[in-house]
């Protein structure tokens, strides 16, 4: 593990950056992307152009507490569908969402989201080509949502307002139904691939106030963390619970190694859980005078690569590498595969003043191979997509339009 700390190559990728564009396998107007499979072949979708805000007047105030001023917790979702190769399955019944909560399972074949209509959120499995099943019963819930899903759908953690309007968390299984998180957790932040484990918020005492302010943990990961705020605790399922801080809010998390990495109250100090063998760093430490402050970050599922992202300046990081992030890219854009052999990000700006495009770079750290990317869109609101091998990428517009690039190298007769 010392590899991540010494002995590591410092390689340059601004060169990378003038890499040959690549073009698209799959373009996609009129429509939203919501969410993508971790293969890269399926998507949540809903029609593009109906932008009006959802009513839903005591919802909204219910949720308001969590959400940064003018963001818009809920989403209008009209002919919301699943979509694969222009093929489009429609998903009828929800007039709305909320933000942020869809999640599909790794082949896209099992959604849970919080979703909702005429003034109802309620945590939802779909199954393509069944029928809905709510995973909260009326009674113990007034709004629910959901968090997280594993890699086979069998297993979603998600949390609740109850009729007090205090938030708890739960965790769902197949065949085995709900239960909330025992103390100290109080409220999930994510589940891992296999469905084992999960990364909670947490405290030593079970407060109603506390749990109130876990919920902005959820819903809203960029507000401030404050004296008194829970702390970060990960939990084999059946175990007991291993507190990484008393006081903090995971950034980042690995959800095939177990490896987290977390911010406290001290200002500008990040700390690194590497999973696959229990060791902590502080996060200036790997990165080692690359950084002038390192302020947020992002890992791979297996824990081998890991972004730092500082005030000006951002680094890549593998057990032998240790890689500057090229200038022109969006440090919180940045996408892994799941074994960090390849790396994506979002440029900020286009090309030229007024041009109305996206733009993307992706590089294979192993074979040293980038590509540029670019699809039509609003440069300044787009998503990025990178599936778990590394080389399905998609490109999305906030208001519309998507395109699926195939990156995988040709096989050689």
């Amino acid at each position: 593990m010392r590899r991540w700390l010494t002995g590591m190559a410092l390689a340059l990728l601004a060169p990378a950056v003038l890499a040959a564009a690549a073009a698209p396998q799959l373009v996609v107007d009129g429509q939203v992307l919501l969410a993508q499979s971790a293969d890269g072949r399926v998507r949540l979708v809903h029609r593009a152009g109906d932008r009006a805000a959802v009513s839903v007047p005591a919802l909204t105030r219910a949720l308001a507490p969590y959400h940064r001023a003018g963001r818009e917790p809920l989403v209008r979702v009209p002919a919301l569908a699943w979509e694969q190769e222009r093929r489009f399955t429609p998903l009828d019944g929800f007039d709305y969402l909320l933000a942020g909560s869809a999640r599909l399972s790794a082949d896209g074949g099992t959604l849970a989201v919080g979703a909702g209509r005429e003034g109802a959120l309620d945590a939802w499995l779909i199954r393509r080509g069944q029928a809905p099943e709510r995973m909260l019963p009326t009674a113990m819930a007034r709004y629910s949502s959901v968090t997280d899903i594993s890699a086979d759908g069998r297993t979603v953690v998600g949390w609740l307002l109850d009729r007090q309007s205090v938030a708890r968390g739960f965790l769902w299984r197949e065949r085995r139904g709900v239960r909330l998180l025992p103390g100290p957790l109080l409220l999930p932040l994510a589940v891992s691939a296999d469905g084992t484990g999960l990364l909670a918020s947490s405290d030593r005492e079970d407060r109603d106030s506390l749990r109130r302010k876990a919920l902005s943990a959820v819903l809203d990961p960029d507000a401030a963390l404050l004296p008194g705020d829970p702390g970060v605790s990960l939990w084999r399922i059946g175990e007991s619970p291993t507190q990484l801080a008393a006081e903090g809010r995971a950034l980042a998390y690995a959800r095939l190694q177990g490896a987290v990495l977390w911010r406290t109250r001290e200002p500008g100090r990040l700390t690194v859980r590497l999973g696959h063998e229990s060791q902590t760093f502080e996060a200036d430490a790997l990165a080692a005078g690359q950084v002038d402050r390192v302020s947020g970050g992002t890992m791979a599922a297996n824990g081998r690569a890991l972004l730092l992202q500082g005030r000006q300046h951002s680094v890549l990081l593998t057990p032998m590498q240790k890689l500057p992030l090229p200038a022109g890219l969006q440090a919180d854009s940045v996408t892994f595969s799941s074994d960090g052999r390849q790396v994506a990000a979002l440029f900020r700006a286009s090309d030229r003043p007024g041009e109305r495009a996206l733009r993307a770079w992706w590089r294979d750290l192993a074979q040293d191979d980038s590509r540029r990317l670019r699809c039509a869109g609003d440069p300044a609101a787009g998503r990025l997509f990178l599936s778990a091998d590394g080389y399905r990428l998609t490109l999305a517009g906030q208001a519309g339009g998507y395109c699926v690039f195939d990156l995988a190298p040709e096989v050689q007769p």
